[in-house]
């Protein structure tokens, strides 16, 4: 993922972690992701993201990898 991302591996977890940290969620529970997810795509709806957000990474990252069934 961090490849994919353009960034260093232990950058990609420190983003992790940050994001742990702020909002009391782990990123390794399904739950929280999908709660992540949501909340990043809802904010995006509503055009509260930049466009250095982590939004753009997300839909790069959808663009590259086929879509599974």
């Amino acid at each position: 993922t961090a490849r994919r991302l353009g960034i260093h591996r232990q950058t990609l977890v420190y983003r992790l972690r940050r994001v742990e940290t702020l909002t009391g969620l782990r990123v390794d529970r399904v739950g929280d992701l999908a709660m992540l997810w949501l909340a990043i795509r809802a904010a995006e709806a509503l055009g509260l993201l930049g466009s250095d957000s982590v939004s753009c990474h997300m839909a790069t990252l959808e663009r590259q990898e086929p879509h599974r069934a």
